[in-house]
Order: structure tokens, then sequence, then C-alpha cells
């Protein structure tokens, strides 16, 4: 999802969000709580539990964004050093592997890319790694050059390794299911737990200050016969 569609998407939910309240309020012909008082505690626990679970989801987004940046960088770097090393080799080999490569980032920008929505690789990016290295069992590595070269090819083969590994693995979600149901599940259990403890407040009653209205919130006071 590109940033224009993103941030109509959140305009969007704002819109609705404010337009169901409005119409909420309409309907109900006055406050939606008769008591802002009772409701005042849940609203905070609400609101709390919202922004950090929300912040969360924020700052868990930005790592895999930079993650993911960081790493396609670091291969795509690997990749054009490895083209680099492989003019050291004679124009044959040095074609072929070019075309090998060439082929490499072809296939990561056109069909891995996409599929890292989905959390998924790309075959086709397989088969190529496959087939450059398939390359170098077929390198002339007598010239002491081709053998400084070869060395390079494998130190880079390792980074670019390293950052797809890492690339493909911010793909998948940074908030796992198990843990939105955990963060779902506490929030669910304070505001139960909010609830409740409100509801002994409203009902509690007392000798020594009367009893209270569970509707209306308000204390009816009783005389009590004043001990002898």
């Amino acid at each position: 999802m590109n940033l224009p569609i993103a941030i109509l998407v959140v305009l969007g939910a704002a819109a609705v969000a404010a337009l169901a309240l409005a119409l909420v309020r309409r309907r109900a012909g006055g406050p939606l709580l008769a008591d802002g008082g009772r409701g005042g505690p849940k609203i905070i626990v609400t609101g709390t539990l919202f922004a950090v679970v929300l912040a969360f989801v924020i700052l868990a987004a930005f790592q895999t964004y930079n993650g993911a940046k960081t790493a396609a960088q670091s291969e795509a770097v690997a990749v054009l050093d490895m083209a680099r090393a492989a003019s050291l080799f004679p124009p044959a080999q040095r074609d072929q592997l070019h075309a090998a490569f060439t082929c490499y980032g072809r296939a990561v920008v056109a069909q891995e890319w996409p599929a890292m929505e989905n959390g998924h690789s790309s075959p086709l990016v397989e088969h190529w790694i496959a087939e450059y290295r398939s390359l170098y069992r077929r390198l002339d590595l007598r010239p002491p050059r081709a053998q400084l070269a070869f060395k390079e090819l494998l130190d880079q083969g390792a980074t670019r390794t390293a950052g797809r590994l890492q690339r493909l693995d911010k793909a998948t979600p940074s908030v796992s299911p198990e843990r939105w149901e955990a963060a779902q599940r506490t929030m669910f259990d304070s505001l139960r737990s909010n609830r409740t403890q409100g509801r002994v407040a409203c009902t509690d009653t007392s000798p020594e200050l009367g009893s209270v209205h569970p509707r209306a919130g308000k204390r009816r006071s009783r005389w009590l016969p004043t001990p002898t």
C-alpha cells in the first residue's frame, strides 16, 4: 500500500467514526452517560490502552520498514560488487556472470518484492541464485587475479545472502496473531475489571453511609437510631 492510499484510509476511518458518533448522539437525544463520573475511569483506561497498542503498532511498522530498506540496500550493493569482481574473469565467463547477476536483480524487483507483501519469496530468484553458483564450478581459477576475484565473489555472495534473508524476514508480520490476541485479552480483562469495580462502587451499601441507587448514582440517606 502506497502513502496516498494509506492517508485516505486513515482519513476515511476518522470521518466514519466521527459521523457514527454524531448519529449516536443525535439519536440518543441527550448525553451518552447519565453520570460522567461513573464512566470516566473506564474511558481513561480504554484510551490509555488504545494509545499504547497504537504506539506499539506504529513502532513495529517503522522498524520493519527500516530493517527491510537497510537489508535491500546491502543486498543491492553486494550484487554490484559481485558484478565488478566478475569483470576480472575472461570475457566469456564474465558475460555469463553478468547476465546471471542482472537476471537475479530483475527477479528480485519484479517477482520477489510483490511476493513479500504476502510473506513469500520468489522461486525465480532461487533459480538465478542456483544458476550463477553453477557458473562458479566452470571458472578458470589458475590466474592469481581470478583467485582474488573468486574470493571477492564468495565474500560478497555471503553479504548478499545475509541481506536477502533479513529482507525476507522483515516481510513476515512483525506482530504475530498470538501477540495481537494477548494484547486484546489484556485490554478486555482491564475493561472488565474496571467495569466490575464500578458496579461495586455504585451498589455499595453501608449502615454508616447509606445505600447508593444503582441507576441515578445518588446516595439515599436513611436515619439510624442514635445509640444509647
